[in-house]
């Protein structure tokens, strides 16, 4: 299960996915698809969150498409 949150100004995007373990591995394979994602984890200190951080600023919707079908493979392959 993928949790949005609406930005708050700005172009990023906070996917949280709390049922990942590590997100590493997630953010490592949507780089190499092509996507520039950071882990969420990279930002906590204290109780790390598992998810991504999303940058939209220049995606088309072609782009937020091909990313969304990725995603869900990969969530679905338990990367």
């Amino acid at each position: 299960r993928v949790q949005l949150s609406a930005p708050d100004g700005g172009l990023q995007l906070i996917a949280r996915l709390p049922e990942l373990e590590d997100d590493g591995p997630l953010r490592e394979a949507l780089n190499a698809a092509g996507f520039a994602v950071s882990s969420l984890s990279d930002y906590c200190i204290d109780d790390p969150m598992q998810g991504l951080v999303i940058g939209f600023g220049t995606a088309t919707a072609r782009d937020a498409t091909s990313f969304a079908e990725i995603l869900v493979r990969l969530l679905n392959e338990k990367v």
